[in-house]
């Protein structure tokens, strides 16, 4: 039988030491001590269920394995809330003045593991409970952390003192510290980035081999101007220190995720060496980093939660997420990371990546912000019907518009960069959250440009649109096209989650596939390979006859003008034989300059830091 107990609320900070031992992180497993002051008889303890940054109820609670509490030597019993996994309530002794908690954390995680054999990411989320109901920001803990002989330890937290295998923190609050995580390896190197900044920049790099962790010069180079790019954007910073954490492992989670002093970014082994990579890195970077200005000091209210189990709000993901993606971008080819022609080439693949969602024709961008927290991580299978993550690409579009429109309406005077100044700048303080709402941000702009901005964004982001927004891009003086050219990004983008082995092709353009080696990972519905009733997870055993290869299939579409495309296809088991209805041959998105109309679009990519 369940008793429910009385809700305790604290009137007072509660206080935390946690003992977190790594050191069989190798093998997937951390071993975690947690010893939480107390004064009442009856307790909730609460797992963090929404993580900020993943924009929804996140925390994996069925990582924690063999847990106990324990109060002077004996083992008390605890229940576990019927309607949330995450809180569990616990009667404490008359006597005692704290509680242990003894349990063990994997690292799996539904995207992969965090370790490999040489390195782990601490997300530190997952390896505490915290009594409340109390705000984040009132609980305060001490964190250690014991790693395994020989590794290395690198994290924006304030280090207290180290001894031997054993870095003890600075206290902080439990706010701070799940934004604040550590990566931990065998092979590890700092880099300092700091560049023209009053305050210090790292790149922290751990990596499966030695060999790996050695970024060129002018990599490093670039990294130090994205901090540059922004300062001279905004003239502020909201941090005392930034750190990017860049863990390199084929056999860990790829990751991207923005804290406010520092970066998790996990991706594969040789990401620093492969130019197919290097591009996507620096892009990763800026993304993460313009978050510590968007997202960390300015936050949608929705999502400015005091604690981690209040439900998050995401409609304003547009903004949190669609003006970073933009300025990521921006930030990259503005700090030598990217080239123009790179980015351009990127804009045309959105278009056409956002078009072959044809999900946009039931649903609103808006909703895809709305419903993020089911969206991300849902399956690849017909993610062309049910949109997916939309607001992070399209909204390129969008604010590119908004840039036009504020050019426009100040003669030149003005741009996009002066609402992120309005917005983003002010003094530089360290770090601290400002929420922010949709009033705020269209008050925003129209200080900069005074223009409607509410019916702007009711018809872009709010109201189904059949296509995406070109306007932005024409105003700016390019076009869309397509044509046989290969579009070059799309070799750089060929394989964002992992090595060459996992490369995406994208023919959405021409017979509407997207393919994964020889597995078909979607089907664009209307397109030739709709019609065809190919279907995901559909196995391409041959091309016009031949045994499958990417290649193979890349020149047959090539020739489709004059020779028909047949394909054998393997699904679950049954083989079939199709010829898909399509002459069109090669078919590529690109930007082309429109005539007569000025090139605004070079002028936005230029860097504004002082050369």
């Amino acid at each position: 039988m369940y008793i429910l107990l009385p809700v305790v609320v604290f009137t007072v900070r509660a206080a935390i030491g946690l003992d977190v031992d790594a050191t069989e992180a190798s093998r997937g497993l951390i071993r975690v001590s947690e010893t939480i002051a107390v004064s009442q008889r009856h307790i909730k303890l609460f797992y963090p269920k929404f993580i900020p940054g993943e924009h929804g109820p996140t925390g994996p609670i069925n990582s924690v394995i063999s847990f106990r509490i324990l109060s002077g030597g004996t083992t008390l019993a605890w229940r576990r809330d019927p309607v949330d996994m995450h809180e569990i309530d616990v009667d404490v002794p008359p006597t005692a003045s704290s509680i242990l908690l003894d349990f063990v954390v994997t690292t799996a995680t539904s995207l992969g593991d965090l370790n490999s054999a040489n390195l782990c990411r601490i997300k530190w989320n997952r390896l505490l409970w915290y009594p409340g109901p109390l705000p984040s920001d009132d609980v305060i803990i001490t964190p250690s952390l014991t790693t395994p002989e020989g590794w290395s330890v690198a994290s924006a937290l304030d280090i207290a003192k180290s001894s031997g295998r054993t870095t003890s923190f600075k206290p902080v609050s439990l706010t701070r510290l799940v934004d604040s995580p550590v990566e931990i390896g065998r092979y590890f190197r700092s880099y300092d980035v700091t560049g023209n900044s009053p305050v210090r920049h790292n790149l922290d790099v751990m990596a499966d081999s030695p060999e790996s962790i050695k970024p060129s010069p002018e990599f490093l180079a670039g990294v130090s101007h994205i901090h540059e790019e922004m300062e001279a954007l905004t003239g502020s910073r909201h941090y005392n220190h930034y750190d990017w954490l860049l863990s390199l492992s084929d056999g860990n989670a790829i990751e991207g995720l923005e804290h406010h002093e520092s970066s998790e970014d996990g991706l594969y082994e040789q990401s620093l060496i492969d130019p197919n990579f290097t591009i996507t890195v620096g892009e990763l970077f800026c993304h993460e980093y313009f978050h510590s200005y968007n997202g960390k000091f300015r936050r949608p209210s929705g999502l400015a939660t005091p604690d981690f189990q209040k439900p998050m709000l995401g409609e304003l993901l547009w903004v949190y997420e669609g003006l970073t993606q933009y300025y990521g971008f921006l930030l990259a080819v503005r700090s030598g990371l990217m080239t123009q022609e790179h980015w351009r080439e990127y804009v045309a693949c959105v278009f056409e990546f956002d078009r072959s969602h044809v999900g946009r024709q039931w649903r609103s961008l808006s909703d895809t912000t709305t419903s993020a927290q089911i969206m991300y991580g849902s399956d690849t299978k017909w993610r062309s019907s049910r949109r997916a993550d939309d607001f992070y690409d399209e909204m390129i579009l969008v604010w590119l518009e908004a840039n036009s429109m504020i050019d426009n309406a100040t003669h030149g005077q003005k741009g996009l960069d002066d609402f992120v100044k309005e917005f983003y700048g002010g003094e530089s303080n360290g770090p601290e959250m400002r929420p922010y709402t949709l009033s705020d941000v269209t008050s925003a702009l129209h200080k900069v440009a005074p223009l409607n901005w509410d019916a702007f964004f009711r018809e872009r982001v709010y109201s189904i649109q059949p296509n995406p927004t070109t306007k932005g891009l024409e105003a700016s003086g390019w076009g869309l096209v397509y044509n046989s050219t290969p579009n070059t990004t799309l070799e750089h983008r060929g394989y964002p989650f992992g090595g060459p082995e996992n490369a995406w092709t994208y023919l959405t353009a021409s017979i509407g596939l997207y393919v994964q080696g020889d597995k078909i990972i979607d089907v664009v519905p209307g397109s030739p390979a709709d019609k065809a009733f190919l279907m995901p997870d559909g196995k391409i055993l041959a091309v016009n006859g031949r045994a499958y290869s990417v290649d193979l299939l890349v020149q047959a579409i090539a020739k489709t003008q004059t020779t028909p495309l047949t394909m054998s296809i393997n699904y679950k088991g049954a083989i079939e034989n199709v010829t898909l209805e399509y002459k069109g041959g090669a078919r590529y998105p690109h930007l082309e300059r429109i005539a007569g109309v000025p090139n605004h679009l070079d002028l936005l990519m230029k860097p504004r830091r002082k050369l």
